[in-house]
């Protein structure tokens, strides 16, 4: 398995593996719940390559959004929202220009941001599947997308090491900075007012607080 989410219903955790499968399991029994698996015409059908395997429940636990980024490049596999208990998809979120690397899901659980190889991050209705929102300003693939918790600012962070801050309803970006190159992760405080980035390279690691509000 390539990874497990840490946000699951604790009774429920899920993880995703390179096979093009999420799992379901009971944490305290540690039986198998259910498998998810991705259609057959979402693969690539010469790699069947699924690297990057993400899942996200909602608060809830009703409903699973999951990722597998294909070979990161060609391979354009969608995200998909899964009802967990049928264990049937029911919206599948794509970006026509590049895989699907990064998901979160905004605090009341309507929506879900989606961060791509396409250069752009997206927002997307859980619930109808309908595109709300599309976030242009990288230059180059976008890895992490991270949303405030009253679900009002978005930062985006790309290859090249820029941390974009974006107001979700009007789409318009609001600050700019430059991390260091070789982003690693992007993690939001409890209070969903700053944000820690990790970065760096080979022999140099960064990590830096950011305020969201005041860039």
């Amino acid at each position: 398995p390539r990874s497990c989410s840490p946000s699951s219903p604790r009774n429920r955790p899920s993880t995703g593996s390179s096979d093009s499968t999420f799992r379901l399991w009971d944490a305290s029994t540690g039986k198998e719940r259910n498998v998810l698996s991705i259609p057959s015409e979402y693969l690539d059908p010469i790699h069947n390559a699924s690297i990057n395997a993400q899942a996200k429940f909602t608060s809830d636990g009703k409903l699973l959004i999951t990722v597998t980024s294909g070979d990161g490049y060609v391979i354009e596999q969608p995200a998909f929202v899964w009802e967990v208990q049928s264990g049937r998809i029911l919206q599948a979120f794509r970006h026509e220009g590049g895989s699907i690397w990064d998901i979160d899901i905004t605090p009341d659980d309507n929506y879900a941001v989606t961060a791509s190889y396409d250069n752009s991050s997206a927002l997307w209705d859980i619930h109808s599947g309908k595109r709300i929102q599309t976030f242009h300003g990288h230059s180059t693939r976008v890895l992490k997308a991270i949303i405030n918790k009253n679900g009002r600012l978005l930062a985006t962070a790309s290859g090249d090491g820029a941390l974009l801050i974006w107001q979700t309803d009007t789409g318009r970006k609001i600050h700019e900075k430059q991390l260091n190159s070789g982003l690693v992760n992007l993690e939001l405080s409890h209070n969903g007012r700053f944000i820690a980035s990790g970065s760096g390279t080979d022999d140099k690691a960064v990590i830096e607080i950011w305020d969201l509000v005041e860039g």
